[in-house]
């Protein structure tokens, strides 16, 4: 009994641990991506930031908008870039 406590609190630490060391890489990777974004810009290749949308692709998420398709539109924001969700939004919010 005592063995199974044991091995219960050694895979709850081993997992607690993975999460941690997920979410500061998930933090540098988006560091990261913030700096090629930032020097492709100065670079003047615009296209090449990750949250990028063409002409073509703001020209639908407009008319996305004026026909209040916003769920729509903000899933199309996504696909089209790396936004999560929240800057996804923020982003429509703009347009």
């Amino acid at each position: 009994m005592d063995t199974t406590y044991i091995l219960i609190g050694a895979l709850f630490l081993i997992f607690v641990i993975g999460a941690l060391n997920y979410s500061k890489d998930k933090e540098q990777i988006k560091r990261m991506q913030a700096q090629i974004n930032e020097l492709c810009r100065v670079m003047g290749h615009d296209e090449l930031v990750s949250t990028y949308i063409s002409d073509k692709d703001k020209e639908l998420l407009m008319h996305l908008k004026n026909t209040g398709k916003e769920i729509e539109a903000i899933k199309k924001i996504r696909d089209l870039t790396d936004l999560d969700l929240k800057e996804a939004k923020k982003y429509f919010d703009s347009i």
